[in-house]
């Protein structure tokens, strides 16, 4: 993303700015995930002369990929039918597979990390 400072109280050469990644992601069960970054914080410079710092900050954390298996609307009468019990298949970077059984509800949910 991007970052940028106002301050009408700048007034020295060079400021120094402590960049903070933080990110929550919120589950379908309520749980929250806190992502982990690194580095977790970086102290950054930024001169009157030089309009623009750059820095990177990596996401380290697993994500969820998640979705719900349902019949299509279209063909069931505009009705949300979802389907318990499904194989949902992911492929994996590595050729492995993973499968989860899709819910009551037809959700269902995998955790990937960075690379995967």
């Amino acid at each position: 993303g991007e970052i940028r400072v106002s301050d009408p109280n700048w007034t020295n050469l060079v400021e120094y700015f402590n960049v903070t990644a933080e990110k929550i992601d919120v589950m379908p069960s309520g749980e929250g995930v806190s992502h982990q970054f690194l580095p977790p914080s970086q102290i950054l410079s930024l001169s009157h002369s030089i309009g623009k710092v750059s820095t990177s900050i990596i996401d380290k954390t697993s994500v969820a990929l998640t979705g719900y298996v349902r019949l299509d609307p279209i063909n069931v009468g505009g009705n949300d039918c979802p389907l318990a019990g499904v194989p949902v298949n992911l492929l994996k970077s590595n050729g492995e597979v993973k499968t989860v059984i899709s819910a009551p509800d037809g959700f269902y949910q995998f955790s990937v990390s960075q690379g995967e």
